[in-house]
């Protein structure tokens, strides 16, 4: 009879026995001068299951527990019999693990702890050079870190935009946000003149619930006439809000007048060709008729057209004027105005 047997590194033995030190597969081969019969084991090592060191869990998260692989079965606290379990609730776990002869266990204890609680608002608004304080609420032993660096529990908000803030506590964070958006202020300006108009609207904005001038008007938009110190006052849902304007100047002041036809007929009415102002300090105007004939000249605006024209009135037509003028509102800048005026005889 011979015998035979060989280890998984190649090592072969001729003795009946042989002391198994390694895992791998084993086999024997037995035989006689006429037959011989082969047979083999696997031997695999024993790893104990290592479900890790007790956890704290942020409510509503998971772990994955898992046993060593390649054993035979496995059998958990919870029922399952997979090699991995996920679990979110607080307890005790633990896994036996079957290997055939042996069998090994592990034991984890998982705790839960609520995230931190955060109650900041959605959305507010700031009046303009107000502040608001956000805090999103107070928490044991949390730490607090906003996006603007700071470490506070509150920050202190004086301008438009978004706030995120992180509060972390027992290793659960979370965040918050809050969008600060700013009541739009009333936006008048500060001087402004009537000259060249013949009136100017100020207009608070549309932002206001009700409003008050100093004229004691109450709508959004008042027409000055008069130079002075106008101001108002404008509620809205959140604030109440003002503003002041300086109008200088008179009504008027700069604006030319010019009538579009006159009737030199004799009748006393409407006789002459009259252009009026305000505020006038230089005045040259020139009358054309249509072949482009100088036909009237003045330098002084109260001097007028009487329709004659080389000691006779002139035909029925359409006659171009055009003036260069300036005012106490343009100073030493010259203006131009060109149009046309129709006489009707």
């Amino acid at each position: 009879m011979t015998l035979s047997m060989r280890c998984c590194d190649g090592m072969t033995s001729s003795s009946q026995t042989i002391t198994a030190t390694a895992t791998g597969t084993y086999w024997a081969t037995v035989g006689n001068a006429a037959c011989s019969d082969t047979d083999s084991i696997s031997i695999q090592q024993v790893v104990e299951p290592e479900l890790g060191a007790d956890t704290i869990l942020c409510i509503g998260q998971t772990v994955s527990l898992s046993g060593p692989p390649s054993a035979i079965s496995y059998q958990w606290s919870t029922g399952a019999v997979s090699q991995t379990i996920i679990v979110s609730a607080a307890g005790q776990y633990w896994v036996t693990v079957n290997w055939g002869n042996c069998q090994t266990k592990d034991t984890i204890n998982i705790t839960t702890t609520p995230y931190p609680m955060v109650n900041l608002p959605a959305a507010v608004q700031i009046c303009p050079g107000d502040s608001i304080q956000l805090n999103p609420g107070n928490n044991t032993d949390a730490s607090y870190l906003w996006a603007s660096g700071e470490v506070t529990q509150s920050t202190t908000v004086f301008t438009a935009g978004t706030y995120i803030v992180n509060v972390t506590s027992q290793n659960c964070s979370i965040s918050d946000t809050t969008v600060v958006t700013g009541v739009t202020p009333i936006q008048m300006d500060n001087y402004v003149t009537l000259c060249n108009v013949e009136k100017y609207t100020i207009d608070a904005g549309p932002e206001g619930i009700n409003y008050l001038w100093s004229t004691g008007e109450t709508s959004q938009k008042i027409d000055i006439k008069v130079a002075g110190k106008y101001w108002v006052l404008m509620n809205t849902s959140l604030c109440t809000l003002s503003d002041t304007i300086i109008v200088e100047g008179s009504f008027g002041s700069g604006v030319l007048w010019f009538p579009n036809s006159f009737t030199p007929n004799g009748d006393i009415l409407n006789e002459t060709f009259t252009v009026k102002g305000l505020d006038i300090t230089y005045f040259q105007m020139m009358v054309f008729n249509r072949w482009g004939d100088l036909i009237f000249e003045t330098n002084d605006l109260v001097n007028e057209w009487n329709g004659i024209y080389n000691g006779k009135i002139v035909e029925q037509d359409v006659y171009v004027w055009k003036v260069k003028y300036k005012t106490l509102c343009s100073k030493n800048l010259f203006l131009t105005k060109i149009g046309h005026v129709t006489v009707i005889r």
